[in-house]
């Protein structure tokens, strides 16, 4: 007889973040509803599905000063068959460990070339919502650009 699988409970909070792509002109914004047990990987993932980016290259996360900053993404392997310790893979680290309140501001960087830079603003932290599939993501326009700043 197969046994049962178990589904992976549901996080009863989503974290609802506000993106704002750096030295642009008009802004570009969006907001993402995440669950709140997600990884970094997964705030990647719903950054580039609201942006309608194809994750063609490098990025990672920056919590802190520059050259004090935990660095959070994909650890490179420096071709002697090393990986770069100083930087956390992304698939590990829980967002609500580095979003833990609402205001907490983070950077993300994307395509080390062209340095595309995004503050990653946490808004709140909501309870989920029965019937609704995360992550889920808008843009900002000016009717709900006052939604909360």
């Amino acid at each position: 007889m197969a046994r049962a699988e178990s589904a992976k409970p549901v996080a009863a909070t989503v974290h609802w973040f506000k993106l704002t792509l750096n030295g642009i002109r008009p802004l570009i914004r969006r907001r993402i509803e995440l669950l709140s047990d997600a990884s970094f990987r997964d705030l990647h993932g719903a950054i580039h599905d609201a942006m309608g980016w194809e994750d063609m290259y490098l990025h990672e996360f920056r919590i802190g000063l520059l050259h004090d900053s935990v660095r959070i993404g994909i650890p490179l392997d420096d071709g002697s068959g090393r990986f770069d310790d100083t930087c956390l893979a992304g698939g590990k680290v829980p967002i609500a460990t580095h979003f833990a309140a609402p205001g907490a501001r983070r950077v993300y960087l994307y395509d080390f070339g062209d340095d595309w830079s995004q503050q990653v603003r946490l808004e709140a932290s909501l309870p989920h919502e029965a019937g609704v599939r995360y992550p889920s993501f808008q843009p900002v326009t000016l009717a709900n650009a006052t939604r909360q700043s």
